[in-house]
């Protein structure tokens, strides 16, 4: 059949089925006005994992609906009739409802007229969030009104009926019939498929399927597709699942494919198909090159007829490198292809180890504090995908490329401030007070988010839980990254290093790199079911750690707090505080109206209003510099020349950079720095301690650290009093800088 042949049978059959299905609805108004329709069809009920819910905990619910025999309802999408449920929920204290999930529906042909559909006892899934603030026994009512389509070979009733179920807040003890019904509703629906791909052939479309699946079937969860009651064929090559179908119409749906697989194993969920677009036909013709020794066919030495044997030469260009590879075809078509593969860099060594040095730095990143809160979120969020493999591998590999994608994000801005000539270091983004601002109110939110405050579910949402599927994870990986990064770990000095000497596309890959080693442990807990097995099972025990995983977000916010106040001076403080206030309490007020049902635009406007004043104002420089710095004493203000006139009075030295956002800074002064140990065997020995403070950046600091290899701190030297500078471990300890206090008097 041509494919205009069955454009017009698809549009005659679309017409057919449009007056069959207004046939079957007038059928179902004419049963509601007879006596013997009783809507008893279909018998819908509520079902609740828990009757006494904790305030602010998530509850999951199943609409169970028992159908008589013979009939039946329908899927997300009906096929060719039909109409899927719908839900309406009300509930007098602002609760939160998520979609339903359905379970894998049957395709049903009747006369022509293919449907998707449920029959007998089928229930779909969704979660309830309890708002915050609840008291212990207080009533919660919820309320759903739900209609749908019921339907038998012969006739369709609409019906709807209105479900009320009486909640008490209490400790979230478990209901087991309940319990029960969810957990056979949850055995019914299809698990998370990935990796599945479709392309056109002809006037078909062929689906790839990860894995060897008899009988697989393709559903997909929009119309527009193929017909429903269309012949599907599947065969098994290479690993994967080949199905093809023939396509409904010439052009493909504007949306990606989404929808199920279903097979004689189970059933899958596909959230979204790659696609392939097929290879357009090529013509190759004939590259017009004369190679030595190959005569050229325009000569009319060759006939079109004979095919042409080419020997592999080496050719010179420019002083490089190619290969002259011959390609013939069944048609005897000649194909010349020169390759250049110039000469190994010597720079491609230093690529590879600084590649692994920045992966081990990413590694060593999600040790340090810095990233300990945004680390348990997404712990937190791969705990509650628990079982799932592909929510597991979905929050996993969104977290991941947010954290190489900001990574390599700093590395090109780096790498284009240099290129422009401005001298930029890898912690340049927490240099500007507007910068560390922005971060405090990111952090300020999240906290207020974990607490309960308010609920926000938007991409920026970096509250792992609240935020659902790789767009969360993308956030939350971002920043993670983002606060991670100052804190430079052991290795990760040295690779960064390495890319002011690299190509910029190596000196990317190396930044790259770095996100890649902070996502690595998640992406090895996402993808070895092994490891995700570990975690502890989801429950009312997430609730808690959200509420206990605020503290330290809130502490971060007082630590970024402080860095502001050592970057702005009093006037700046000021309008910082005010600002923090005024978006603490937008917030939550905009919480308070979301629990109460009422409008959260004006406090949300409120708080976006006070964050966005403070770039509006600017926040004013520091007034003085680093008061611990004097030009006499034995602890003293980095400048080189400083430096130099030290070491040519022969003083031992010992270079300390260092920056208020800097943990691994701050740990090491606390630890080592300014311990009595050390300031008594600097003061026996007459080392003299130079501080460089990069906090607000200093284009001196950054050149010097560039001299020596560095782009990002802890950096510490040490210089005796000849020879020099011995460049120290990132983790400092009292014997390392006393051995080197007393190697110097010796």
């Amino acid at each position: 059949m041509s494919d205009r042949s069955h454009v017009m049978e698809a549009y005659l059959k679309s017409v057919f089925v449009r007056i069959a299905a207004l046939f079957m609805l007038f059928a179902g108004v004419l049963a509601l006005a007879s006596p013997a329709s009783a809507r008893t069809n279909v018998v819908p009920s509520l079902a609740f994992e828990t009757l006494s819910p904790s305030a602010g905990s998530t509850v999951r619910v199943a609409i169970v609906f028992d159908a008589k025999p013979g009939w039946h309802t329908y899927w997300t999408n009906p096929g060719d009739a039909g109409a899927p449920p719908r839900v309406k929920w009300e509930s007098e204290d602002g609760a939160l409802f998520s979609r339903a999930t359905h379970p894998a529906p049957k395709v049903l042909n009747v006369q022509g007229i293919a449907s998707y559909v449920h029959e007998g006892q089928h229930a779909l899934l969704l979660e309830m969030r309890v708002p915050q603030g609840l008291s212990q026994g207080a009533p919660f009512p919820v309320t759903a009104r739900l209609d749908w389509l019921a339907c038998s070979d012969s006739q369709c009733v609409p019906e709807s009926a209105t479900l009320q179920s009486m909640l008490v807040i209490g400790s979230g003890e478990t209901d087991f019939p309940g319990l029960s019904k969810i957990r056979q509703a949850e055995a019914r629906i299809p698990g998370a498929m990935s990796g599945v791909s479709y392309t056109r052939e002809g006037s078909d479309w062929v689906f790839s399927i990860p894995g060897a699946r008899a009988g697989a079937t393709v559903l997909p969860s929009s119309t527009g597709w193929f017909d429903p009651g269309a012949a599907q064929s599947s065969k098994i090559a290479d690993g994967k699942t080949l199905v093809r179908v023939r396509a409904l119409s010439q052009s493909a749906p504007r949306s990606e494919f989404s929808g199920l697989v279903t097979s004689s194993a189970g059933s899958w969920a596909i959230a979204s198909a790659v696609y392939i677009a097929p290879p357009k036909p090529v013509e190759v013709g004939v590259q017009k090159q004369e190679l030595a020794g190959v005569p050229n066919p325009d000569e009319g030495n060759v006939k079109d007829s004979e095919p042409v044997q080419v020997e592999e030469e080496r050719l010179v260009s420019d002083g490089s490198d190619a290969a002259a590879e011959q390609v013939s075809s069944d048609d005897r078509v000649l194909v010349t292809t020169i390759a250049a593969t110039g000469q190994e860099g010597e720079w491609l060594q230093t690529a590879m180890l600084a590649l692994l040095g920045a992966i081990a730095g990413g590694l060593i990143l999600n040790l340090m504090p810095c990233v300990f809160p945004i680390l348990s979120l997404k712990a937190l969020s791969l705990a509650k995908a628990g079982s799932d493999a592909g929510a597991a591998k979905s929050e996993g590999l969104g977290y991941a490329a947010g954290a190489i994608a900001t990574t390599t994000l700093f590395g090109a801005i780096i790498v284009s401030l240099k290129a422009a000539g401005v001298a930029a270091g890898w912690s340049f983004q927490l240099q500007s007070p507007l910068v560390v601002f922005a971060l405090l109110s990111v952090v300020l939110l999240v906290a207020l988010n974990l607490v309960g405050a308010f609920e926000m579910r938007l991409p920026f949402a970096f509250s792992g839980s609240s935020q659902k599927g790789w767009k969360g994870s993308f956030a939350t990986g971002s920043l993670a990254a983002f606060v991670a990064t100052p804190c430079s770990g052991p290795f990760m000095a040295g690779a960064l290093g390495a890319v002011l000497v690299l190509p910029t596309a190596a000196g990317l890959a190396v930044f790259a790199g770095l996100g890649l080693g902070m996502a690595l442990p998640f992406l090895a807990i996402a993808f070895v079911p092994a490891l995700r097995n570990m975690l502890p099972r989801p429950g009312a025990w997430m609730v808690k750690l959200k509420k206990w995983l605020s503290v330290p977000m809130f502490l971060t916010a007082a630590w970024l707090a402080w860095v502001l106040s050592n970057q702005t001076n009093e006037s700046g403080l000021i309008i910082v505080l005010i600002a923090t206030v005024i978006c603490v309490i937008g917030f939550v007020w905009m919480g308070r109206n979301q629990f109460a049902g009422r409008r959260t635009l004006p406090a949300l406007a409120t708080a976006c209003v006070a964050i966005l004043a403070v770039p509006a104002i600017g926040l004013p420089a520091p007034s003085t510099a680093n008061a611990a710095s004097n030009e006499d004493g034995p602890i003293r203000s980095f400048s080189e020349e400083r430096l130099n006139a030290l070491r040519a009075d022969g003083v031992p030295v010992f270079v300390d950079f260092t920056a208020d956002w800097c943990l691994t800074c701050k740990v090491n002064e606390k630890a080592a720095i300014n311990r009595e140990e050390t300031r008594k065997a600097f003061e026996d020995a007459g080392v003299v301690t130079l501080v460089g403070d990069w906090t607000n950046g200093d284009p001196e600091i950054t050149r010097f650290l560039e001299k020596h290899g560095r782009n990002s701190i802890p950096f510490y030297l040490f210089y005796g009093s000849e020879g020099e500078g011995e460049v120290l471990p990132q983790v400092l300890t009292v014997e390392i800088l006393a051995s080197k206090a007393r190697s110097s008097a010796e």
